[in-house]
């Protein structure tokens, strides 16, 4: 098993601390590297996702071989479906090796849901001896409390690298995070399918709400600068320019996080429904009952129409990243807030290949019953 790690959080809390908790992760690879002089990446699904690249099989990939998880405990992050998911990985990891020290949580915020004690994988997190960073949460990353932290944490993650098996053991975020409406073998072919029709509009809902958001960002982004350029004419110049850079930094602040969240829980409806509809894709060639057939290819009949209505708001998106990755390049001042706005698109974009290999999966098994 490979020496590295997997950090789960949840990007808004990492925007909201001004990329705070990704420094931590460069920080702790770095320590993890000067303690044990060997390499110890840590997967991040914002920077370690190269644009154009397979989200999801990168994502899972990643988690599969991984040999710990660190787990950014926070209010978001125990009501985070695509978070949940992975620490359910883990934790089948760890039964599959007979351990209970593969899951590192670190309490960056009070969570009050981690002792809520329906809630299974809030049990299992608040179980472990979690690392406390309450109170640093305002320190300076260069102060001696945070380097110590980091080196005892580090410390920890070797001495646990050391008792771990050395052979691999594969485990998916599919096959562990399956959504109740589609795993089980109780409900018929048909529910399944059913379940997956439901809730697959909510994709496009999630880009619409997206879309609004940024032909909001795009109207402020004309309205100041035309004031911008009216200043300029006036004989403001330079000054005009840094002025309204700021004002628009600050306006594009609201439409900004509306973005980070649109994108944020269309990738988590995503992720749930890509593991269900994978169950249903399995199941297909074993079919015999005629109904479940119809349905299968009923579904396979949608699967276009869901993908052009995304596709719709997809095009706009994309023109809209490549106007901030050019107005990113004038204004340093604007580069963090477009800096954002692009990964948020990113999330968006990179998930596109996902409905044709549904497509593709789904004719495939069809196919497959039909020749039997």
């Amino acid at each position: 098993m490979e020496f590295k790690g997997f950090m789960s959080y949840v990007h808004d809390d990492d925007a909201h601390e001004g990329g705070r908790i990704t420094e931590i992760r460069g920080r702790l690879s770095s320590e993890v590297k000067f303690q044990t002089g060997k390499d110890f990446p840590i997967f991040q699904d914002i920077q370690d996702i190269f644009v154009g690249e397979n989200w999801r099989r990168t994502i899972h990939g990643s988690i599969d071989g991984s040999t710990f998880l660190l787990a950014i405990i926070t209010p978001s992050f125990l009501q985070s479906s695509a978070c949940r998911d992975e620490v359910k990985s883990f934790l089948q990891r760890e039964a599959t090796l007979n351990r209970d020290d593969l899951i590192i949580p670190i309490l960056y915020s009070d969570a009050p849901g981690l002792h809520d004690s329906s809630d299974e994988i809030a049990t299992e997190l608040a179980a472990r001896q979690y690392d406390d960073w309450r109170e640093l949460r305002f320190v300076g990353l260069d102060s001696p409390a945070i380097r110590e932290k980091l080196a005892t944490l580090a410390a920890q993650i070797s001495a646990s690298f050391e008792r771990t098996a050395t052979h691999p053991v594969s485990i998916s975020a599919v096959d562990a995070g399956v959504p109740d409406e589609f795993g089980g073998d109780s409900p018929g072919f048909i529910e399944l399918v059913a379940a997956a029709e439901e809730a697959m509009p909510q994709f496009a809902e999630s880009v619409a709400v997206y879309a609004a958001a940024l032909e909001d960002a795009s109207q402020k982004m004309g309205e100041i600068t035309a004031e911008i350029e009216a200043a300029v004419a006036r004989g403001k110049g330079s000054a005009a320019r840094l002025t309204g850079a700021r004002r628009l930094a600050s306006a594009l602040e609201g439409p900004t996080a509306e973005m980070e969240e649109a994108s944020q829980t269309y990738v988590e409806q995503l992720t749930r429904v890509d593991g269900g509809l994978r169950a249903l894709i399995e199941r297909v060639p074993e079919l015999q009952d005629e109904e479940d057939i119809a349905a299968a290819r009923e579904l396979l009949e949608q699967l276009p129409r869901l993908e052009a209505a995304v596709s719709e708001g997809m095009d706009g998106i994309a023109g809209f990243q490549n106007a901030i990755r050019e107005a990113g390049q004038l204004s340093s001042t604007l580069r963090p807030i477009f800096r954002r706005m692009f990964a948020s698109s990113q999330q968006l974009l990179d998930s596109r290949d996902v409905f044709t290999e549904w497509k593709e999966g789904l004719r495939g098994a069809l196919a497959q019953l039909d020749h039997q």
